[in-house]
């Protein structure tokens, strides 16, 4: 196929032709937010290939890339493709531990590391890759990103692309990563379907803020390359401030990010007073009527007035709820940079009161689903059907079913495992022929893992991971996502994780939000704790739509937050369940023994 020829690096330099002078790549980082030109992008790729070529890198090679993001991070990950090796990614911080793993299970031949620095984070196994080159520095054995670039200063022709594109280890949430085998095919299906899903252009400017080895991050970027668009690198860190300085059309964030955004939106509104707070409410309480009565919103609980209730609600909300979006919505455009068309939120489940927000405010969510193993997007909500609550349909060429334990197609309004089939569906896990049989049903389908479920409409309802499941000791399953999601909107609560399994009832971790936490329970002449327990008794209830099972009986309050660097969350901000279980194993303990 022509759209396909020369793999992904092909693609870009299809998309360079006639924009050779146009702004690629920009790094906030770098001084004045230096440019990477489409010309020189392309270029330096070439460069970048031939340079591994002489430096005794073979076609078919694996070559680890240990880098953070960065213009240069790009060059590396397509310069090895344009090589005919293939690209096996993953953060610079990643554990010696997994290192050691990654460098094992896919006998790596070659090193690219962001820094010269990362050298000495090479465990024993890594010790004789050929170079290593670093994006950064260079010397006493390390090869620098210039003296590469020199090596490739030839016409040595290039090979064709190698018929896998990369190797992306999993997150490892539920234990030791498996590699992801994806080909230039299974990436460039996205890249070919998406633009007009999405609605990008040439020109449009994309802030990137997700570490690029997750594919979500990286698809995304190969995406608005391929369509003329801008990328600039900004960081969590400083998403606020990059917001506002760089004024993108576009910006994709996991779940807890918008999380995050919303719940600082909410604390804004609650310092502003009862006036602030009373126009949010009717704004919310107007958008959900509007949203419910159309049929363009799927609550997460059953229930709720009836339609001549809605509607009169609707009309006593109008009045109050107009003004109010201007009003906050002007404050949202204006801290996100003024320009914004669309967030992007993928990774794991938007809870449905940060999806509603972000509608009544004015600020388009564009919410996809998909696995590393699907290369990443299976599954779209496009501007053009945006229902609430769901994750879209099937994007083309794709097809999405419900199935029960035996593989068996599920109705709609059935919950069961999300499968999909498509071409983006990878074509296994490197190594490791026993993994892929147990998630490559007959057929083609690919088991996610996932729960899920299908409105009589035909829109896809994402209900969490199937491992996270918690199965009472009565034998009741309860989705602890749906829980948690309702706990964070209480403004004394950061980080929350819902426990339980082989337990008669749920138990919960809250971290608080120590400051507004503790002044409230002095003014409430209560413990932080019992503050918490009440919070958590408010907002799961009867009355919120959760049932019997669902209620949490005791919480635990932590003293300090789930992070990256403690291996609590992975680096796409997911709760590594199996890691706080053990690490917090006594506290558990505890909350059961009272």
């Amino acid at each position: 196929m022509k759209d396909l020829a020369g793999g992904i690096p092909g693609v870009l330099a299809r998309a360079a032709a006639g924009r050779v002078d146009v702004p690629a790549l920009r790094a906030r980082a770098t001084p004045a937010c230096q440019a990477t030109t489409y010309g020189r992008l392309v270029h330096e790729i070439d460069l970048f290939a031939r340079g591994l070529l002489a430096s005794g890198i073979r076609p078919g090679d694996r070559v680890l890339l240990l880098a953070d993001n960065s213009p240069r991070w790009l060059v590396a990950d397509l310069g090895i493709q344009r090589a005919g090796a293939i690209s096996v990614p993953r953060a610079a911080d990643t554990t010696p531990g997994e290192l050691t793993h990654i460098l094992t299970d896919c006998a790596a031949s070659g090193a690219v590391l962001g820094d010269a620095g990362l050298r000495g984070r090479l465990p024993a196994v890594g010790e004789g890759l050929r170079l290593p080159v670093a994006l950064s520095g260079g010397g006493d054995g390390v090869c620098s990103f210039e003296v590469l670039l020199d090596r490739g200063a030839s016409e040595t022709p290039l090979p064709p692309p190698a018929p896998t594109a990369t190797i992306v280890y999993t997150s490892g949430t539920t234990g030791t990563p498996k590699g992801v085998m994806l080909s230039p095919e299974n990436i460039l299906h996205n890249v070919r379907v998406l633009p007009p899903l999405i609605g990008l252009r040439p020109g449009d400017r994309f802030l990137a803020v997700l570490p690029l080895w997750h594919m979500f991050e990286r698809t995304v970027e190969y995406t608005v390359l391929s369509t003329g668009g801008t990328l600039t690198y900004g960081t969590l860190r400083t998403l606020r401030e990059d917001l506002r300085a760089e004024s993108p059309d576009y910006v994709a964030a996991v779940p807890r990010l918008w999380e995050g955004v919303a719940a600082a939106f909410r604390r804004e509104v609650e310092r502003r007073g009862p006036v602030a707070r009373f126009l949010l409410r009717r704004l919310l309480s107007f958008t959900e009527g509007r949203r419910t009565i159309s049929g363009s919103l799927v609550p997460d609980r059953p229930g709720g007035a009836g339609f001549a209730r809605r509607l009169a609600r609707l009309v006593l909300d109008a009045p109050f709820a107009l003004p109010a979006r201007l009003l906050f919505g002007k404050r949202i455009r204006r801290a996100t940079g003024g320009r914004i068309r669309a967030g992007i939120s993928g990774g794991g489940l938007l809870p449905l009161d940060t999806d509603l927000l972000f509608d009544a405010l004015g600020l388009r969510l564009i919410v996809g689903y998909g696995l590393t193993e699907t290369a990443p997007v299976a599954a779209l909500r496009s501007p053009r059907r945006n229902v609430l609550g769901t994750i879209g349909r099937a994007i083309p060429e794709t097809e999405v079913r419900i199935a029960d334990g035996a593989d068996r197609p599920l109705p709609p309004g059935v919950a069961g495992e999300i499968h999909v089939r498509g071409p983006q569906v990878m074509t296994g896990y490197y190594g490791n022929s026993e993994a892929t049989a147990r998630v490559l049903a007959a057929g083609g389908w690919f088991r996610t893992g996932d729960l899920g479920s299908v409105t009589p409409a035909g829109d896809i309802v994402f209900r969490g991971r199937a491992k996270e499941t918690i199965v009472l000791s009565g034998g009741e399953n309860v989705e602890p996502g749906p829980i948690e999601a309702r706990i964070l909107l209480s403004p004394f609560v950061r980080q929350a994780l819902v426990v339980g399994q082989d337990r008669k009832q749920l138990c919960a971790l809250l971290l608080p939000e120590v400051d507004r936490a503790g002044a409230e329970a002095r003014a409430r002449g209560v413990s932080v704790e019992a503050l918490l327990r009440s919070e958590v008794a408010r907002l799961v209830s009867a009355e919120a739509g959760f049932l019997p099972r669902e209620r949490v009986a005791r919480v635990a309050v932590l003293d300090r937050d789930f992070t990256v660097d403690d291996g609590t969350l992975t680096p796409t901000l997911k709760v590594r369940r199996n890691v706080v279980l053990e690490l917090y194993r006594d506290r558990i303990e505890e909350l059961y023994r009272r």
